[in-house]
């Protein structure tokens, strides 16, 4: 299933893609903990603050997205998103 989530850590992310992601709309999880997720069309994000655990449909082990991480999710990825603290994104 990695091949249908690409996480970039905060350390790697572009000045350019940050600067990108700005101009995005941005999402807040304020009232969302746990929800599934089915990604039909390709969504790039930039985590600004929080994380979250990300659990593969298919039983793949999860992973954890966090503040700085950018993170793509490609097109078919299935999910359980789990967020562990308050997450806001560009997306």
């Amino acid at each position: 299933m990695n091949d249908l989530i690409t996480i970039t850590p905060a350390s790697e992310v572009t000045d350019e893609y940050k600067k990108e992601a700005k101009t995005w709309d941005k999402w807040d999880s304020k009232n969302k903990k746990s929800f599934p997720y089915n990604y039909t069309t390709e969504e790039r994000v930039l985590i600004l603050t929080g994380s979250a655990t990300i659990t593969p449909s298919d039983g793949s082990d999860p992973l954890t997205i966090e503040a700085g991480n950018a993170v793509t999710f490609h097109k078919g990825f299935k999910c359980k998103w789990k967020i562990t603290k308050r997450m806001k994104k560009h997306y």
